[in-house]
């Protein structure tokens, strides 16, 4: 451990007299001196001074010098707690003893307790290497152990530590996270009293309505079938309509929009036009039937005939022969001049009457 190496005894500090004490710390400044090495390898840079002065204007020092709280140290620096412990003779427990721990020893086999505070380096076997704050030299338990004779042991002779440490810092809160946005519930205006339903099935059939839903804005809790239901509550699910009877209508995306369904517009009336005569084709007339020459006649005198000499002689009897009757042929036009003349006169009706 590589301490800062101070000094009980440095002239810049020796003198200082303990509170209202008449000690100085040349003479029992040792604890001070070794909570100045401490505080100082735990972040703090403080001089065996400026910790007397610390420890005076927290009330840490009473008339005799001494400090009055082993947690002294940790009320001046909030950041640093103290675990302490004291034993009886030759019972002092090594394995707690390390860095930043400051022991107190009896370094010397005369009567009573020869009290010394020094801070720990390591432990190491049997012994405990020390940061001697009486000089600033580096040392071991057992070197102080050896003016007792026989020589005794540093567990002998140790008799309380002050282990320091760091305070942890807590972990830092994570940053809230951002609450979610509340979605916007979409809105339907009702603008005239409508019938309510308690399913969209029954509002769509316009059956076993059991209320009146009044005019006013709404939230729309939910949609199904071209039917919407309608609340007052957000979230909460009130009565189905059928938005057909209120002459409100709903965009494809889904948002209701206080706009009258639109109106078709109104068709423009036409110019008037002036009929058009459609000619009629007359049938081309009939062919007239060549009527056959009549034939000559024949008059055969009879095979007897007497002659009249008392009178005119009358003309031979003669039987006129029948008259051969001709039947007129009539020409009927082709079927696609009936087809022709229909859709004449289809165009001429239409024309007419103005149709399209």
């Amino acid at each position: 451990m590589s301490y800062v190496k101070y000094s009980q005894n440095d002239s810049r500090w020796k003198n200082l007299k303990l509170g209202s004490s008449n000690w100085t710390m040349g003479q029992a400044g040792c604890f001070v001196t070794s909570m100045a090495v401490v505080a100082t390898n735990l972040g703090h840079s403080v001089t065996p001074a400026q910790m007397l002065s610390l420890l005076e204007k927290k009330g840490c020092i009473n008339g005799n010098g001494d400090i009055t709280s082993p947690d002294a140290l940790c009320k001046i620096f909030t950041d640093i707690k103290v675990t302490s412990k004291t034993w009886p003779k030759d019972k002092a427990d090594l394995s707690f003893l390390g860095a930043n721990t400051i022991i107190e020893i009896d370094d010397s086999p005369a009567a009573g307790m020869q009290t010394h505070f020094m801070p720990v380096d390591h432990v190491s076997g049997s012994d405990v290497a020390v940061m001697d704050v009486w000089d600033g030299v580096n040392r071991n338990v057992s070197a102080y152990g050896a003016r007792w004779n026989p020589h005794v042991s540093a567990a002998a002779i140790i008799y309380g530590a002050w282990k320091y440490s760091k305070v942890a810092k807590p972990a830092p809160k994570p940053a809230p996270k951002p609450a979610p946005a509340k979605p916007v519930a979409k809105q339907y205006t009702i603008v005239v009293p409508l019938k309510g339903y308690t399913s969209a099935t029954n509002a769509a059939n316009y059956k076993n309505s059991n209320s009146t839903v009044a005019p006013g804005t709404y939230d729309i809790f939910n949609q199904a079938a071209g039917m919407i239901n309608v609340t007052k509550k957000p979230g909460v699910p009130g009565w189905w309509i059928n938005p057909a009877g209120n002459g409100w209508w709903i965009n494809p995306a889904g948002n209701v929009l206080p706009k009258s369904k639109p109106t078709p517009p109104k068709e423009q009336p036409s110019e008037p036009t002036q009929p058009v005569k459609t000619p009629v084709v007359a049938p081309p007339p009939a062919a007239t039937p060549e009527t056959p020459a009549a034939p000559a006649q024949v008059i055969t005198p009879p095979a007897s005939s007497k002659t009249n000499t008392d009178g005119p002689v009358e003309p031979p009897h003669t039987t006129p022969p029948a008259q051969e009757t001709t039947q007129p042929k009539v020409v009927v036009p082709e079927p696609h001049l009936y087809f022709t003349l229909w859709q004449l006169f289809v165009a001429f009706i239409k024309r007419l009457f103005g149709a399209k």
